[in-house]
């Protein structure tokens, strides 16, 4: 199974992990790929940016490997 390091999206500044499989249900996989944002302003800007919130919104993506290895072997 091939796999995918991490990368950054330029479109849109989204940050991916590498790819990774898990071969069964109760699997631990430590991904340890770090991502640095930087937020710039400007120097006049008021003292309250301070207070500003970030977020950081994360998605699982999956794959049903079963239906891409029986397909595979059908052929």
């Amino acid at each position: 199974m091939d796999t995918y390091p991490g990368y950054v999206q330029e479109a849109d500044g989204s940050f991916y992990t590498r790819t990774f499989v898990i071969w069964y249900c109760d699997e631990e996989i430590e991904i340890n790929d770090l991502c640095n944002f930087q937020v710039e302003v400007e120097v006049d800007i008021d003292r309250d940016y301070m207070k500003t919130e970030f977020f950081v919104e994360t998605e699982l993506f999956f794959v049903d490997m079963s239906k891409l290895t029986a397909k595979g072997l059908n052929d």
